[in-house]
């Protein structure tokens, strides 16, 4: 009977789950003077929810849609992106700063923290660090 109990108990931690609970609201950790000498976005938010959409605002833009995660890294898919200044969504100037890019967006989980480094078309990198609040 020991050696049922045992077998029990050892099938029943193999099969538990690792996952991280990846849901809720994150927020940049870089400051204003990180922001400006080291290329970091500052005032990043991005709230994960469980129906597995997501919002995303930065200084600019609001950005909707739903995530994944695969492995280590979470998607963001652009469902809707919209500036905050709402006179410049209707303007032509700015007509494809409206328009959701075809790419997710992919982050590195590092615990409560999502980590992402762009390379720009320039070659500057573009890093954001977000920690769950």
């Amino acid at each position: 009977m020991t050696k049922l109990r045992l077998i029990i108990l050892v099938l029943i931690t193999s099969c538990s789950s690792n996952k991280i609970d990846i849901t809720g609201n994150y927020k940049s950790t870089a400051s204003t003077i990180d922001s400006f000498f080291n290329n970091y976005p500052t005032g990043s938010t991005i709230k994960i929810n469980i129906d597995k959409s997501f919002e995303r605002e930065d200084c600019a833009q609001i950005t909707k849609g739903h995530w994944r995660v695969k492995g280590d890294s979470l998607y963001l898919y652009c469902d809707e992106i919209r500036f905050i200044i709402d006179s410049l969504n209707n303007n032509p100037k700015y007509k494809k700063g409206t328009i959701c890019g075809t790419k997710p967006d992919v982050f590195y989980i590092d615990k409560n923290v999502l980590k992402r480094t762009q390379i720009n078309k320039d070659g500057s990198k573009l890093k954001d660090y977000l920690k769950k609040q």
